[in-house]
């Protein structure tokens, strides 16, 4: 086994043969380190890290801004508004191209939001 001692120091080798002696000169050098792997696994692992952060942060996109505003209230001092418009959105249904909207079915809704039900036709005549 080679040992750290071993490295740069010259080496002769000679061989007798009926040919002849011939001798040669070398010295041990240590191998350069393979960068590759380390590299290779670091940048995988930052990719990973990346990948799995952008998913997190789409999936619990609300919970995360929630957290911090509370954590750090001094980044978030506008809390009238939140960046909304309106604090309650009318929703209706679509009409289709060919149906025609019935006049009297926003009386119907109110008549049956006040709690007259079915018998809406008595008071409808009042209301109208």
């Amino acid at each position: 086994m080679v040992e750290e001692e071993d490295f740069y120091i010259n080496y002769t080798c000679k061989v007798s043969s009926d040919r002849g002696s011939p001798s040669a000169s070398f010295t041990l050098q240590p191998t350069d380190p393979n960068n590759l792997f380390p590299i290779g696994v670091l940048l995988i692992t930052l990719v990973l890290v990346f990948t799995v952060s952008i998913v997190i942060y789409h999936r619990f996109k609300i919970n995360i801004m929630l957290s911090l505003r509370r954590m750090f209230p001094l980044l978030h001092t506008n809390t009238d508004s939140n960046g909304k418009l309106y604090d309650a959105y009318v929703a209706y249904p679509r009409v289709q191209k060919d149906e025609v909207p019935r006049e009297e079915q926003p009386v119907e809704l109110v008549l049956g939001l006040m709690g007259f039900g079915e018998d809406s036709d008595r008071h409808k005549e009042e209301i109208c």
